[in-house]
Parts: structure tokens; sequence; C-alpha cells
């Protein structure tokens, strides 16, 4: 127990800093303390891709990762909620590029395709128009959908917003 209490403690001491400036430091919202427990991401695509296998490229366009055949599982694919949002079950990040392989056809693979064969299976490159991090764990993202619909339909209060504005992009 007091191993919990001294973690708590450095973790406050560790938020806490000083400014030159007088202007005031805005608040942040609390967030739960889950150190195996990742934060929920929400997206939303140019397209309807969430039965597709995702892959990360690189900043060159390559891919730089990609699921085995076995990390495949029905319980991974997004989590369809409000206004066309999709809640992250199988890790994405802003350079996602979706492949023609839907997750039922990927799992019956007899083995995982190679970087060139999946290359030839993608279908949509930077498909991303929304993307946020919720003050919540994945899990507790999945346990209450509710919770989750209503920040998207509030707009996202106490959310990051991950994706650059499309003015940043250009």
């Amino acid at each position: 127990m007091k191993v919990i209490y001294f973690v708590i403690a450095v973790l406050v001491l560790m938020g806490c800093k000083t400014t030159d400036s007088a202007a005031p430091v805005a608040a942040t919202p609390a967030r739960p303390a889950t150190a195996t427990a990742p934060d929920a991401i929400v997206y939303r695509t140019s397209g309807d891709y969430a039965a597709l296998v995702p892959v990360t490229l690189d900043s060159r366009g390559e891919i730089a990762s990609y699921p085995a055949v076995s990390d495949i599982k029905h319980s991974r694919r997004p989590l369809a909620l409000a206004e066309g949002y999709l809640l992250d079950r199988r890790g994405i990040g802003l350079h996602v590029a979706f492949t023609s392989y839907t997750y039922d056809e990927y799992a019956a693979l007899a083995g995982t395709p190679s970087r060139a064969q999946l290359r030839e299976r993608i279908v949509a490159r930077s498909p991303l128009t929304a993307m946020y991090r919720l003050p919540m764990s994945v899990a507790q993202a999945e346990a209450d959908t509710a919770a989750v619909n209503a920040l998207i339909r509030a707009g996202f209060p106490g959310c990051e917003p991950l994706l650059p504005a499309l003015s940043e992009l250009e």
C-alpha cells in the first residue's frame, strides 16, 4: 500500500512545474493512472474501411508494420460509434493505410502476407479525417460506449485531437 501512495506522490510532483510567465496555465483534464491500459483512440475515415485490415506506413509511404494473421481477431475490429466514428481496437496511428483484405479474409490466410503482397492490396492511403485520444482506456470505452458517444456529440471536450488540421498538412 505504501508503494501505491509513493507512486501517486511522485506522479503529482512530476506534474508540478513553475513558469516564468504570469499567464495562467490551462488545466488539463484528469485521467485515471493506467500504466498498462492504453488511452482509447477514436477516428473517422474518408470511406467505409471498418472491415478492412490496416497497416502502418513510414514517412516514405512504405509499410512499416502490419499484423500477423494470428493477430486478427473479432475483438480487435474497430467498434462503430456515433457520427461515423470508430473506436480503435487494433492500434492504428496517423500513418495508417487500409488493405483490401477484410478481417475474415486475412484471418483465413494460411500465412501472413509479405510487405510486397500487402503493398499491392492497399486501397486507401491517408484515409483519416479525424482522430482523438479520449480521457479513458480502451477497456473503459468498450464498456461504456454511451459515454464515448456523448463525448463525440459534445465535440470532444477534454479529448486530445491527434490529426493535424488540413492547413498544417499543406
